[in-house]
């Protein structure tokens, strides 16, 4: 199973987590804005059962 996120093709809801864990450990700067975004659209969309899946 993988999901989309923006570019990264995440390969496991493990690996989307530990995207996001990641993604916190960032400055909270404009230049990590989208970064921030996409992890948070991500985990919502595995959350709400509405990711892509293949």
């Amino acid at each position: 199973m993988r999901f989309r996120s923006g570019r990264a093709a995440l390969r496991s809801v493990g690996q989307a987590a530990r995207h996001a864990q990641a993604t916190l450990l960032l400055p909270d700067n404009l230049a990590n804005l989208l970064r921030y975004g996409k992890a948070t659209t991500v985990l919502t969309e595995i959350n709400l059962n509405l990711s892509e899946r293949y």
